[in-house]
């Protein structure tokens, strides 16, 4: 009994929770500063545009037949997902228009077919299902959003008797842990360990810049802020600074398991305090915070961690603290990269 008028629409929204299995079973792991590995179809029906994300990286692998699986290769990014198009997630099919970078996508236009409106309602439930795991930010963590359509799920949503055509798209969103390939000790270079800053003494509200935007990203007291996108390629913050009262810390993400044999801090400011800078590493086995070493604003060789190991927990967390000879010690754009198993200079 609602009441429509002429040439107008009412749009109705349902939402119901059921437990269903994910289709895509992923076994990922960490090869030479590549994400490989397998992503299986669980059912037996085939998935359609299958696809992975992690930051800017991605990887669209189409069509998986029933019970098949196809080989993963995305690379290691430190980049905030490229939200430009979603044609290289969802390509569109022949004699359907993708989307153009810089303008809006409208669900409907005049001019539109069939075929073009079913894809932009696909696009509008791609955008929905991607937004709880993507965002402006780079990786904070070694995890790859996974992403199929297919079937609907065992429980799905009806409509009873006033539908007299029912169009149905089903996306599947999940997320996968990337493991340490070999023997449990990848080969992580500098600049592309994703980690996370809490500074203590800094602000009542903490404060994260992205590069070359100057736009402050406002995020509640205690809550660290994430490393912002590097310029250029640089790993460096811009114009970003951070203030040791009288530490920061830095919490680095690993893939869970991850056997350190060499432990590397890449560090550089481009100002600071004269005084050496204490570096202190968290003993995951003791609950100690050891002293690792000493670094400068003109230091030029990476600090080499003794005996890393115990510094790595299981789930892959390295936590490293910063304490300033002097209080009120200010780095600007610092380097707080690491290195994991990477034999000689960087």
């Amino acid at each position: 009994n609602v009441l429509i008028n002429t040439w107008s629409l009412k749009a109705f929204m349902a939402e119901h929770s059921s437990q269903a299995e994910r289709p895509l079973e992923a076994d990922l792991r960490l090869e030479n500063g590549m994400i490989v590995g397998t992503v299986t179809n669980r059912l037996d029906v085939p998935l359609q545009d299958v696809a992975l994300v992690r930051g800017n990286a991605t990887q669209h692998i189409g069509f998986v037949a029933a019970r098949g699986s196809a080989e993963v290769r995305l690379p290691l990014s430190s980049q905030v997902f490229d939200n430009s198009s979603p044609a290289k997630l969802l390509p569109p099919p022949a004699g359907v228009s993708a989307p153009q970078t810089g303008y809006s996508y409208p669900y409907s236009g005049r001019d539109s077919n069939a075929e073009q409106r079913t894809y932009n309602r696909k696009i509008e439930l791609l955008s929905a299902g991607l937004y709880p795991y993507i965002g402006a930010l780079p990786p904070l963590d070694m995890r790859v959003t996974l992403l199929a359509w297919g079937p609907p799920p065992p429980d799905p949503i009806g409509v009873e008797r006033y539908s007299s055509q029912l169009e149905e798209a089903t996306l599947w969103v999940s997320q996968a842990t990337v493991r340490p390939g070999g023997q449990g000790d990848p080969s992580v270079k500098s600049g592309t360990v994703p980690y996370t800053v809490y500074t203590p003494g800094d602000s009542i509200e903490w404060r994260a810049r992205g590069a070359g935007a100057g736009a402050a990203v406002q995020l509640a007291p205690g809550q660290a802020f994430p490393q912002p996108t590097p310029p250029s390629g640089s790993t460096a913050y811009a114009a970003e600074t951070l203030l040791l009262k009288p530490y920061a810390e830095v919490r680095y993400s690993l893939p869970p398991g991850t056997v350190a044999r060499t432990l590397r801090l890449d560090f550089r400011s481009a100002a600071a305090s004269p005084d050496p800078i204490r570096v202190l590493a968290f003993n995951t086995n003791t609950g100690e915070w050891d002293d690792a070493g000493r670094v400068t604003a003109d230091s030029t060789a990476p600090l080499d961690i003794p005996d890393p190991a115990p510094y790595v927990g299981p789930a892959g967390d390295v936590t490293l603290r910063l304490v300033a000879g002097q209080p009120g010690v200010t780095l600007v754009r610092p380097v707080l990269d690491i290195a994991v198993n990477v034999e000689g200079q960087q």
